[in-house]
């Protein structure tokens, strides 16, 4: 029984990279281009950095929290659809009715900040023809010692 779902295994596995391959071939010839924030990553942290705000009683209260942002960049460079994209996760402090406030401001904080950069983007391409692509973005709230670090 082991054996024959070894093979069972290996056969669809092989047969995932058959059919991959023939995607490949027939789309060889399609050229996407990502769309990206005006002036690159480095200009996206500089952005979302000086547009954050860590809410001071999460901060005391010692809530962390990751908080995916999904959006659409249209290809005028203007984000539309921007939501959270739940996650279902809360970080060590836990689930308490206080928590959960301060975790939806953090929410909404990030929501702005992507709302924020509304025609700061390059359009995404597909053959040269400006498309609208979906980009999600994660942001990190935590805190260290001595200052409170943002990351996405």
């Amino acid at each position: 029984m082991k054996k024959l779902l070894f093979i069972l295994a290996i056969f669809f596995i092989g047969f995932q990279n058959i059919s991959a391959q023939e995607n490949i071939e027939n789309e060889q010839d399609t050229i996407f281009v990502q769309a990206e924030f005006k002036g690159g990553v480095s200009a996206f942290r500089k952005f979302t950095y000086s547009k954050m705000r860590y809410p001071r009683k999460a901060r005391k209260l010692g809530i962390e929290q990751r908080i995916f942002v999904g959006f659409v960049i249209r290809p005028n460079g203007y984000v539309d659809n921007v939501r959270v994209i739940d996650n279902k996760q809360l970080d060590s402090y836990g689930e308490t009715e206080e928590s959960l406030k301060y975790v939806e401001l953090l929410k909404k904080d990030a929501v702005r900040i992507i709302k924020a950069t509304n025609g700061k983007w390059k359009a995404g391409t597909k053959n040269g023809e400006k498309i609208a692509i979906f980009y999600t973005i994660p942001f990190e709230f935590r805190l260290t010692k001595y200052k409170t670090v943002y990351k996405y």
